[in-house]
């Protein structure tokens, strides 16, 4: 049965997490319990290990990018398993805050995020701090238009 790799949630405050590397190529066979992707939130560095024997069938989330604790990363499945595509139906974008993600997640990804408030990756945040950067000046390239660490460092860049 396909596995759906997901982003984990690594702490109560975690808003993303970042993809810093697949270690598995697609095609790659997967073993459970061998890592998988390593990420990266404000406060942890670490990889996420297969729960299921398989083939890595889908990447779902490219290195470099930033994710909602939940949304689906990666596939995992049987080497002769069909696997509907989940990039082809649109389905990872629709699924960034699952209902077992607590209510300030969701709320980060849902109408309050539209009410003023800037999304941003943890460390988008603390660069934009230490630069003296508004974030409500960057426009946002990640998930849900976000602002990503590579958003603010354009931004300044462009001599803004």
């Amino acid at each position: 049965m396909a596995w759906i790799v997901k982003m984990p949630k690594l702490g109560q405050t975690m808003e993303t997490g970042l993809v810093t590397g697949w270690l598995k190529g697609i095609g790659d066979p997967v073993r459970i319990g061998e890592p998988l992707v390593a990420i990266e939130a404000e406060k942890f560095t670490g990889e996420v290990e297969a729960r299921e024997d398989g083939v890595l069938r889908e990447i779902l989330v490219p290195a470099g990018e930033e994710v909602a604790p939940g949304t689906p990363i990666g596939v995992v499945a049987a080497p002769d398993e069909d696997t509907p595509s989940l990039s082809d139906t649109g389905t990872a974008s629709q699924i960034t805050a699952p209902a077992d993600t607590p209510k300030d997640v969701a709320a980060a990804t849902g109408p309050a995020a539209k009410s003023g408030r800037v999304k941003a990756s943890p460390a988008a945040k603390k660069l934009a701090r230490e630069k003296q950067v508004d974030l409500s000046q960057v426009t946002g390239t990640g998930p849900e238009q976000s602002v990503t660490v590579s958003d603010v460092e354009d931004f300044l860049a462009a001599g803004n």
